[in-house]
C-alpha cells in the first residue's frame, strides 16, 4: 500500500472514529457532546461500548480518518496499556496493531486517549509511526479529562496550531492544581519529527460573503484596469526603481528564539532545526530540538524540580550519575568535564548507551540555578555518528545561549 504523503497546511471536514468505552463511574457522555458538536466535521462515527471485532471492523473498513478518539476508562497491566472499550473486554495497541497501520498509511493523523495511564498507549502508538498522540499519562480525574478535552477541542478546531492549543489547556488546568495537583502535567503529546503538525482549519465562508465590501472594491478595480489595458496606457508592467530594492526586501533572518516564561527558560537555535515541546512530568522534558534534514539528531531541554532536596551541585551531578546508570543500558561514561549551562556552573558527560536495541552517543550537559535543575542532552543513533558530529557545532550555540531567570 503506497502511504498518504501529508502536507502541513490547515484542513476541515476532518473524519473522526470516536471509541465511548467502558464508562462506570465516569461521564463520558460529556465528551461524546463535545466531539458531536465539533465544527467542520465531515463524518463521525461514535461506538458505544463497542466489542473487539467491532473496533477491528471499524478500522479496517473505515476510510479516510482523520482523528481517533477514545473516552473510558483505562489502565496498566504487565507494562502495556489497555483501554476498557465494554464493561467485559479491554483492548491493547498490539490486538489492533494491523488495523491501526492502515488507518496510519492511509491518512490517520491524530489520537486522542481520553483515558487513565496511558502513556504506554503513547508509546506504542508512536512505534506505529503515528504522526501525533495525546495521551494521559497517569490516573486522571473525571472533570479534569472533560475540561481538558472541552477546552483543548475548542482551542484546536478554531485553527489554533496543535501544540499551541495544547500548551493553552495546561495552562487553564493549571487554575484547578489547588484541587488536582500536577494536573496540567497529565496530558502528554506525542510527535513524529518526519511528519508535519495537524492543524485544524473551520470551513470559511465564501470570499464575498466574508468580505463583502472589499471584495466588490477588487472586482471594481480590477475591471477598471481592464478597461486601461484594452486603451493600451497599460501596455508595459510597471517596474520598481532600483534604490527601493533594499527599502522592501526583508531580513533574512537564521535564527529564532524559544522562550517558556512559566519556566523562565530563553534560547536561540537555527531556523534549519525543529523545535517540538514535550513538557513530560515523569522526565522533566520541556522541549526537544532536531535538523529538519536529520530527525535521528535530537538535543532535549530537560527541567528538574529540586525544592525540597536541598542538593548543592555536586550533589545533583551525583543524582544525574545514578540515574543514568539505572535507566540507560549498557551505559559507559566517556568523559567527564567541569563546564558552563545557563551562565551556571556545571558538569558535561560523555557516554554512550543502548535504548531499545540501539546504541546512542550521547553528551550532555547539566547546571543549577535556585531549586530547578537544568540539562540538556544532545544524542544520535551510533549509525548516524557523522550527523551527530556535524552538528556539533549549532548544538554548542544552543546551549550556550541558555538562559534562565
Amino acid at each position: 500500500m503506497i502511504p498518504i504523503i501529508r502536507s502541513g497546511t490547515a484542513r476541515s471536514n476532518l473524519n473522526i472514529i470516536a471509541i465511548i468505552g467502558d464508562s462506570t463511574d465516569i461521564n463520558t457522555g460529556e465528551d461524546t457532546t463535545v466531539i458531536k458538536s465539533l465544527p467542520g466535521v465531515n463524518q463521525l462515527q461514535v461506538l458505544g461500548e463497542p466489542s473487539k471485532d467491532k473496533v477491528t471492523e471499524v478500522l479496517w473498513n473505515s476510510e479516510n480518518t482523520d482523528i481517533l478518539f477514545f473516552a473510558g476508562h483505562g489502565k496498566k497491566e504487565q507494562d502495556r496499556g489497555r483501554i476498557c472499550i465494554n464493561k467485559e473486554e479491554t483492548l491493547g495497541i498490539e490486538e489492533v496493531r494491523s488495523g491501526l497501520q492502515k488507518r496510519i498509511q492511509e491518512g490517520l493523523q491524530l489520537a486522542i486517549f481520553n483515558s487513565c495511564d496511558g502513556l504506554e498507549l503513547g508509546e506504542e502508538l508512536a512505534d506505529l509511526s503515528i504522526p501525533q498522540a495525546i495521551v494521559m499519562k497517569e490516573a486522571v480525574p473525571d472533570d479534569i479529562a472533560q475540561r481538558f478535552l472541552k477546552d483543548f477541542l475548542r482551542e484546536f478546531s478554531q485553527g489554533v496550531p496543535l501544540v499551541q492549543a495544547l500548551r493553552q489547556t495546561r495552562n487553564k488546568l493549571k487554575d484547578r492544581e489547588y484541587e488536582y495537583p500536577y494536573a496540567s502535567w497529565l496530558p502528554v503529546l506525542y510527535c513524529n519529527p518526519t511528519e508535519p503538525l495537524m492543524q485544524w482549519s473551520r470551513p470559511q465562508p465564501p470570499l464575498l460573503q466574508r468580505y463583502p465590501w472589499q471584495t466588490k472594491l477588487a472586482v471594481s478595480f480590477l475591471l477598471g484596469l481592464a478597461v486601461i489595458s484594452n486603451l493600451g496606457i497599460l501596455s508595459k508592467p510597471p517596474t520598481i526603481p532600483v534604490d527601493q530594492l533594499n527599502v522592501i526586501s526583508p531580513e533574512i533572518k537564521t535564527t529564532k528564539i524559544y522562550e517558556e516564561k512559566s519556566y523562565g527558560i530563553k534560547l536561540e537555535y537555527p531556523t534549519t532545526w525543529v523545535l517540538q515541546e514535550r513538557f513530560d512530568s515523569i522526565t522533566g522534558d520541556v522541549i526537544k530540538l532536531f535538523p529538519a534534514d536529520h530527525p535521528e539528531v535530537e538535543l532535549i531541554l530537560n527541567v528538574q524540580d529540586l525544592s525540597g532536596l536541598s542538593l548543592t551541585l555536586k550533589d545533583f551531578r551525583k543524582k544525574t550519575m545514578e540515574n543514568l546508570k539505572k535507566y540507560s543500558e549498557n551505559f559507559k561514561l566517556i568523559k567527564e568535564v567541569e563546564s558552563t549551562l545557563a551562565r551556571g556552573k556545571g558538569y558535561t558527560l560523555v557516554y554512550t548507551s543502548t535504548r531499545r536495541g540501539i546504541n546512542y552517543q550521547a553528551t550532555q550537559i547539566f547546571s543549577m540555578k535556585g531549586n530547578q535543575g537544568y540539562v540538556m542532552t544532545y544524542l544520535a543513533p551510533e549509525s548516524a555518528k557523522s550527523s551527530f558530529v556535524q552538528y556539533e557545532s549549532d548544538v554548542k550555540k544552543i546551549m550556550d545561549s541558555l538562559v534562565v531567570d
